[in-house]
């Protein structure tokens, strides 16, 4: 769809905009660098063998990176900066970081050495991934300031990105949730929250819904 990303992120920043891809912290079996990325080692293992667990994304079956282990982040980092950053951004979404279609809580994960499953360590993840992400934007650019923004995380998240109340109905119930949400957010020291205004899914909303929402 973009034949040319780095003159398309060009254009874009002659317009004020700076541009966020959105970043999933796995790869379809599809992808043509997934067998590489297999034999790396990077990814959350099966409970009982080597093999990379199998989980679900939008786009069909897939596994996720282990960002509890030291070579993983390092090749995440290089792949990252080659695949996205360099192509003409200081900012990255990553999105679906809660590692939940890993279905068996028993997937083995590095843990930086110590080992561990991914239902003991998953919540480490999100924050592990933005971490990465923000020293690999500092990292091609000194001068920017990273954006990140991320779907998940836990206490200390706020260090490296702005989060989302995840992806809501669109009606006066959810935009109730979502105020709840976010003063909740702040009060817990995230002070950069926010929500998909108009909902993320669900019918067009009503005029004064979406004026509430903005408002919010």
């Amino acid at each position: 769809r973009f034949k040319d990303p780095q003159e398309f992120f060009r254009r874009m920043r002659m317009r004020g905009i700076t541009v966020s891809p959105n970043v999933k912290p796995g790869q379809l079996l599809v992808n043509p660098l997934y067998q590489e990325m297999a034999a790396a080692g990077v990814f959350v293992r099966e409970q009982d063998s080597e093999r990379p667990a199998i989980g679900a994304w939008w786009g069909g079956p897939g596994s996720f990176f282990d960002y509890t282990s030291p070579e993983a982040r390092a090749y995440w980092k290089d792949k990252l900066k080659k695949t996205v950053i360099e192509q003409g951004t200081c900012s990255v979404w990553n999105d679906n970081c809660e590692f939940e279609s890993l279905v068996n809580q028993d997937d083995r994960v590095a843990g930086d050495g110590l080992g561990g499953s991914i239902g003991e360590l998953k919540s480490e993840m999100a924050n592990l991934m933005c971490h990465i992400t923000v020293e690999a934007i500092a990292e091609h650019d000194p001068g920017v300031r990273p954006f990140v923004v991320c779907r998940a995380g836990h206490s200390g998240i706020q260090r490296y990105a702005q989060t989302w109340a995840g992806d809501n109905y669109t009606s006066w119930a959810s935009l109730k949730h979502n105020i709840a949400t976010i003063l909740g957010m702040s009060l817990s020291g995230v002070p950069n929250q926010g929500c998909d205004i108009g909902g993320f899914y669900g019918p067009a909303p009503e005029a004064e819904l979406l004026v509430r929402w903005v408002q919010h």
